[in-house]
């Protein structure tokens, strides 16, 4: 992973030990450009090349990296879409989707879980996420979009998996929001 250099400082930024918020994790990646210690040119480059690597261990580059503090807990492709919320938007800001964007996936996924749950049933993101790519307008999208759903005091509330604190989890509609 010597080769990876970049993307593993950059991860370091988000370790899940340290709590920071992600904005400071962004200012500590931008602190490290403008210091010369990450090249952003390389860390496009090897982001892009592990994304499209569909045998990447992603547990090691997070073991390495200490991006999380337990990653056997997760599967390889959780750590992909963690990651790839964690840098994709910032890299690739042209790609990012619009506030409208978001709030016209947040009533989709409110339709998918009114739809396919009843009011005490919790429903798997990734369950969320494969009914959506039945629609037409969502067959490009990708997984980690939906973590910028606002889960606060919306109609969508969140419950996280056992052990995994950086995965989405279970979704379901809420009737009442505060």
């Amino acid at each position: 992973m010597n080769d990876l250099r970049n993307l593993i400082s950059a991860l370091a930024s988000f370790m899940e030990a340290n709590w920071l918020p992600y904005e400071d994790s962004i200012g500590s990646i931008n602190y490290c450009i403008n210091g010369g210690t990450i090249s952003k040119e390389n860390l496009i480059s090897e982001y892009s090349s592990v994304m499209f690597d569909k045998n990447f261990d992603w547990i090691s580059l997070a073991t390495e990296s200490q991006l999380l503090i337990s990653p056997e807990s997760y599967s390889n492709e959780d750590i992909k879409n963690y990651v790839k919320f964690l840098l994709q938007d910032y890299l690739f800001p042209e790609r990012r989707l619009t506030e409208q964007e978001i709030e016209e996936l947040n009533l989709s996924v409110e339709n998918v879980l009114k739809a396919n749950s009843s009011i005490n049933e919790w429903m798997l993101a990734y369950d969320v996420f494969e009914e959506l790519k039945k629609h037409q307008q969502y067959k490009q999208l990708e997984y980690y979009n939906l973590w910028k759903l606002p889960f606060v005091k919306k109609r969508i509330i969140q419950k996280y998996i056992e052990g995994k604190d950086r995965e989405i989890g279970y979704l379901k509609y809420n009737e009442n929001p505060t």
